[in-house]
C-alpha cells in the first residue's frame, strides 16, 4: 500500500536490473512511440527500448527526504543516494565522482542520461559531468 506521506514515484524496471524512479510530483508520462517507452516530466524526456524494459509501476519512492536529493539549480543534474547506491540524471558522458581531496574515486559513462555507482563511504564528494557538477553529503 503506498502511504499518503510518503514520496510516490512512477517506477520502472528494466532487463538489466536497472530500477529508474520518477517522482509522481513531476507528473511523469508514458507514452508508446515506436520501438520505445518514453517518460516524459518536468520538460524533459527519456526513451527506451520496449524490449529492454521489464515492467512500470506505481510505489513509495525510495527517495523520500530533501537531503537525499539535490537539484541543480540549472535544473538539468539530478543526484540521489539512496542506502546502497548513488543515482545520477541529466548526465553527459563520463560521470566522475570526486572526494574532497580531489581524488577520482569513481567514474563511469552515463547511459540515457543516466548512471548508478555503489555508495561510496560516508564523506563530502562533488559529482562532475561534462560542464555541470555538485557536492553531495553521503552519511
Amino acid at each position: 500500500m503506498i502511504s499518503a506521506l510518503a514520496e510516490n514515484a512512477l517506477v520502472l524496471e528494466l532487463k538489466n536490473n536497472t530500477t529508474i524512479e520518477y517522482l509522481t510530483k513531476n507528473l511523469p508520462v508514458v507514452t508508446k512511440q515506436g520501438e520505445n517507452v518514453v517518460v516524459t516530466y518536468k520538460e524533459k524526456s527519456s526513451d527506451y527500448l520496449i524490449v529492454d524494459v521489464h515492467k512500470f509501476y506505481f510505489a513509495e519512492a525510495s527517495i523520500t527526504s530533501a537531503e537525499n536529493v539535490k537539484m541543480e539549480s540549472n535544473g538539468k543534474l539530478l543526484v540521489s543516494v539512496s542506502d546502497t547506491q548513488i543515482d545520477v540524471y541529466g548526465a553527459d558522458g563520463i560521470v566522475s565522482i570526486f572526494d574532497m581531496n580531489g581524488r577520482c574515486v569513481k567514474q563511469t559513462k552515463s547511459v540515457e542520461s543516466h548512471v548508478s555507482f555503489d555508495k561510496p563511504s560516508a564523506g563530502v564528494y562533488v559529482i562532475k559531468t561534462g560542464e555541470k557538477s555538485t557536492k553531495i553529503i553521503v552519511r
